[in-house]
């Protein structure tokens, strides 16, 4: 394809009149002939790559179009909380949606809840919550669960499964509860997880609705309770179930310092373990109402990465990191019964393993409609 015609008669060069040499002609011909090849290969690339950016255009143009859908719904969906009001001041739900109304506790008393193992019944009315204040020594570690009011059924699987480990440091476990319909301070356990979350382990709720950082807004504000106050903390998500060696591993970690953070590297589904000083420091850095989008990017950000939506990750706060091993993909589940396959993920340093709706969201919330989600790398 690339050889001129000529080249095929067994001809050096151009016929007479083509490049002004003729059959036979040494140098200037052989140049000739070089330079018709080299034009019809930049021909033939130049047209390769109007067709490769034509289709990259058809590739990307849609994707682009979802993520500005997926922005402007979350803009929209989430108010922020108007100026000078505290963190919880702004209602989660969108304007002119009726998602099933939260109790005092946090967990949606009209939602039905999907079906898993043993999943408790939803309790006709809520008490009046009880806020014990009891004085308590600073635990050198406590273990802290994001959680959201519409996330009852993977906080159950995930309590079970530390009941299941043999966990009993229950004093050591604050929950926090966002997305719901009022800010109540540190109690004790709803009726809903009496027979699951013992005595003495905290529940706290906020109107926040921050994905993956509801615990880490709430951490700082009641840092000085003595509920929650400690030395260091472990942040896992409702979303996880632990194994049999968690109880030990949560045991030996009293070494933690104050400006430290350990954490597999990224994307590590913001499971990290912190001193308290990494919590002084970011201080309201978290107090956002927050999109997916926004929890995806911050996932696979690094500590020098600039802020999303105004916050930065929790290693820019610290004086160390700690790179634990990596997380390890494994098989997929249909682990709350829900009809949606979640891959699950190991992380070995905590024996955890995080049950991941990939590039998906919405299986409780959202109406329980499973919605696609980008998830944005830095």
């Amino acid at each position: 394809w690339l050889k001129p015609p000529w080249a095929a008669k067994g001809g050096r060069g151009p016929p007479v009149g083509v490049g002004g040499a003729g059959p036979g002609t040494s140098a200037s011909a052989e140049m000739t002939t070089r330079g018709w090849c080299q034009a019809r290969l930049v021909k033939a690339l130049y047209a390769g790559g109007l067709i490769m950016l034509g289709m990259t255009i058809q590739i990307l143009v849609p994707k682009m179009q979802m993520c500005a859908e997926l922005l402007e719904r979350d803009l929209i969906a989430v108010p922020r909380p108007a100026a000078g009001a505290p963190p919880w001041a702004a209602e989660a739900a969108a304007p002119g949606a009726s998602p099933p109304a939260a109790t005092a506790t946090g967990f949606a008393a009209g939602q039905a809840p999907v079906a898993a193992p043993s999943a408790p019944p939803p309790a006709a009315a809520v008490p009046e919550i009880p806020t014990t204040t009891t004085p308590r020594p600073v635990a050198q570690i406590k273990l802290i669960i994001n959680s959201h009011a519409w996330y009852r059924v993977p906080l159950t699987v995930l309590l079970r499964s530390m009941a299941e480990a043999g966990f009993t440091r229950w004093d050591d476990v604050v929950i926090f509860v966002g997305g719901s319909t009022q800010h109540v301070p540190p109690h004790d356990p709803p009726p809903q997880f009496a027979h699951l979350a013992p005595a003495g382990t905290t529940f706290v709720n906020t109107t926040l609705n921050n994905f993956d950082f509801n615990a880490y807004s709430g951490l700082y504000h009641y840092r000085s309770h003595p509920r929650v106050r400690a030395h260091s903390y472990l942040v896992l998500h409702d979303s996880c179930s632990v194994g049999k060696a968690f109880p030990g591993i949560f045991d030996r970690m009293t070494d933690v310092k104050p400006f430290q953070v350990r954490t597999a590297p990224k994307p590590s589904h913001n499971i990290c373990v912190f001193g308290s000083g990494v919590v002084e420091r970011y201080k309201t850095n978290f107090d956002v109402n927050a999109s997916k989008v926004d929890g995806n990017v911050i996932e696979h950000s690094k500590a020098h990465s600039p802020p999303v939506n105004g916050m930065f990750v929790v290693d820019h706060f610290a004086d160390e990191v700690m790179w634990l091993p990596n997380r390890v993909q494994q098989d997929a589940v249909d682990i709350y019964s829900s009809g949606n396959m979640r891959t699950k993920f190991y992380l070995p340093a905590f024996d955890v393993t995080k049950f991941v709706l990939i590039m998906k969201m919405g299986e409780f919330g959202e109406g329980g409609k499973v919605q696609q989600a980008v998830p944005f790398r830095r």
